[in-house]
């Protein structure tokens, strides 16, 4: 089988299955269950509340943005990461197979799973111990931690502004549901390929991080909230490891496309 049949054979199977992850409906045990409850437990908060847990994400990614990247970088290596990459991408340039492709969801997937464990930890300790609204920044560190590898797993890399956009666009897919997250799946696909055609991203930083912070906010409210109660606050850690788990899920995908829209051009480009 030709090269680039393989590489678009491979995307067409990426999108059914991004397709199915985003038409997912909610499970009979949510809707009648736990739906309920997180309805009961938001009408109980009130609407001081959202706008003060909407700016401490705001501010938290402000913070981490200007401060914290080289302090998360400091818990992984991305040489090591970019090096691993380097090797997937020379072995699939010998060979351009199912299996030489699966090296690089293998490496993603491996870094994500270990993410998912840091964060519902950090959620359970610190709910424990009572404290909510002070670890939003942490939060967003092992947000930003888990996308920054699978960005790295597929060779791409993360601190152009127009980056930050494209991972802000990441997390509001992760963390809504519905219409909401298709819109946000398609205008995320829109700017991935405005940065990799070489044209201007029209979204600004300023506003992606407000959007990325609304989403957060409206998502984890009962959370949190319940995060600042010890003992009770351990729910955390159960959250942070679904949106963690939603987050590293939708990077792949992201991420992925346009590692495949890259390669079949590039083949395209040899011809």
């Amino acid at each position: 089988m030709k090269p680039n049949k393989i590489l678009s054979q491979h995307k067409a199977r990426l999108l059914r299955e991004e397709k199915r992850l985003l038409q997912r409906r909610e499970s009979s045990y949510w809707k009648e269950t736990l739906a309920p409850v997180k309805e009961k437990l938001s009408d109980l908060i009130p609407d001081k509340a959202l706008g003060v847990l909407r700016e401490a994400f705001e501010t938290g990614f402000y913070v981490v943005f200007d401060k914290g990247t080289a302090i998360i970088e400091k818990s992984y290596s991305a040489q090591k990461h970019r090096d691993q990459y380097d090797v997937n991408r020379y072995i699939l340039g010998k060979a351009i197979t199912k299996k030489n492709l699966k090296r690089f969801d293998r490496h993603a997937s491996k870094n994500a799973a270990a993410n998912k464990g840091i964060s519902a930890a950090e959620g359970a300790v610190l709910g424990v111990l009572g404290i909510g609204l002070p670890d939003i920044p942490v939060f967003i560190g092992v947000i930003l931690r888990t996308v920054y590898e699978i960005c790295l797993s597929y060779g791409f890399e993360y601190d152009a502004p127009q980056e930050r956009i494209f991972i802000l666009g990441i997390i509001c897919t992760a963390s809504s549901k519905g219409d909401a997250r298709a819109e946000h799946s398609a205008r995320t696909d829109r700017i991935g390929y405005l940065i990799d055609t070489g044209q201007a991203v029209p979204d600004d930083l300023k506003g992606s991080i407000r959007e990325a912070a609304d989403c957060l906010s409206g998502a984890l409210l009962g959370a949190k909230f319940l995060q600042g109660f010890a003992l009770v606050g351990a729910v955390g850690g159960i959250t942070n490891l679904s949106l963690i788990q939603s987050v590293s899920r939708i990077a792949i995908f992201k991420y992925k496309k346009r590692f495949l829209r890259r390669a079949i051009s590039a083949g395209e480009t040899e011809k």
